[in-house]
């Protein structure tokens, strides 16, 4: 094996994520009892979100394992040491995956020459496409496992993760996302570069997610989405239109009425948005229809709804209670939870 040529991924570097907003919410999501696994890509040397996910696990009564991936030998070694009696610590040096799921050198220069905005344009063109050499040449002679993600879920018997932290290199968010796709909740860092701007808009068009938490200006931006949808929601998906206003319009706290709920496409949706301390009718005539309603209503956990089965006559158009219209930074249109909190 040739010996491994300098590069920067020989370097420990200092946190990015830390003590700032976007730290505040992974300590919070690892406190969170429905999390069980998670998995953090990139987490360097241990200092940052690292630091924010074992704050929060380790107040979590579940005891969650959290497992982290790191490409640099050196940045791993200091991660392992530093949680080496840790037992909820899961560390792996090894590539998130493999060098085919890379982009090519043209797909960079085309991002970068198109997306004026993004935060790449900092940097010479040069500079950014020499990264992505040397990340594919460390790749090449680290003599390490190249499909990180897939050997995590195969040894430990996961299908999903609970939680996850696309981070790590510029440049296999994308193949990342691939893989880790069907997550509860997935945490975007850097949605202006070309790590997860693609990964940002893909998961914003998907009605199976719902955008959280969103910053566009703390460093190269973060997003937070959560899957509300443990199925796919066949009606929710042909009627993006009709989605988009019902998320603008319903608000934490509502009563809502789903009049011809069917098998509960935007009752889930509106039990979701209205949260905790909000109300959901939802009524459906056909009684074969009404069970599937309600055993799918059980899977998702909508605790905030009640299921109405009267002698109605021909379907009729949904209604529901709304109030004025929201959107999210750059009109993207988001649902307004007690907890999502848009940043400009």
């Amino acid at each position: 094996m040739p010996p491994l040529q300098s590069s920067s991924l020989d370097q420990v570097i200092p946190p990015e994520i830390l003590h700032d907003e976007l730290y505040d919410l992974i300590e919070r999501l690892a406190r969170d009892p429905r999390v069980r696994s998670i998995l953090e890509i990139g987490s360097s040397a241990g200092q940052g979100s690292t630091a924010a996910f074992i704050s929060g696990i380790k107040d979590n009564p579940t005891r969650p394992t959290l497992f982290c991936l790191e490409l640099s030998k050196p940045r791993f070694q200091s991660l392992r040491d530093t949680y080496a009696k840790n037992a909820q610590v899961r560390p792996l040096n090894a590539s998130s995956v493999p060098a085919s799921g890379f982009p090519t050198e043209a797909e960079v220069t085309t991002f970068y020459q198109q997306r004026a905005d993004s935060s790449l344009r900092r940097y010479p063109l040069a500079h950014v496409l020499q990264w992505l050499r040397d990340d594919l040449q460390y790749l090449a002679i680290a003599d390490l496992p190249e499909r990180g993600i897939e050997l995590i879920k195969s040894e430990n018997g996961i299908d999903r993760f609970d939680l996850v932290l696309i981070d790590g290199s510029e440049f296999t968010g994308r193949a990342e996302l691939d893989l880790l796709y069907g997550a509860r909740f997935i945490l975007l860092d850097d949605i202006r570069g070309f790590k997860n701007f693609h990964n940002f808009h893909r998961l914003v068009a998907d009605p199976r997610y719902v955008l959280r938490q969103v910053n566009f200006n703390l460093r190269n931006g973060y997003a937070f989405f959560e899957r509300i949808y443990l199925d796919d929601p066949a009606t929710i998906q042909r009627e993006s239109a009709e989605r988009m206003l019902v998320m603008r319009r319903v608000q934490p706290g509502m009563t809502v009425f789903d009049v011809g709920a069917n098998v509960g496409d935007y009752t889930i949706l509106l039990s979701w948005l209205v949260g905790p301390t909000g109300k959901v009718f939802a009524f459906e005539p056909a009684t074969a229809t009404t069970d599937k309603l309600r055993a799918r209503l059980k899977a998702h956990e909508c605790d905030n709804v009640t299921v109405s089965s009267p002698p109605f006559g021909p379907r009729t158009p949904r209604s529901t209670s709304t109030s004025s219209p929201m959107s999210s930074p750059s009109g993207i249109p988001s649902a307004s939870p007690p907890w999502f909190t848009p940043k400009t």
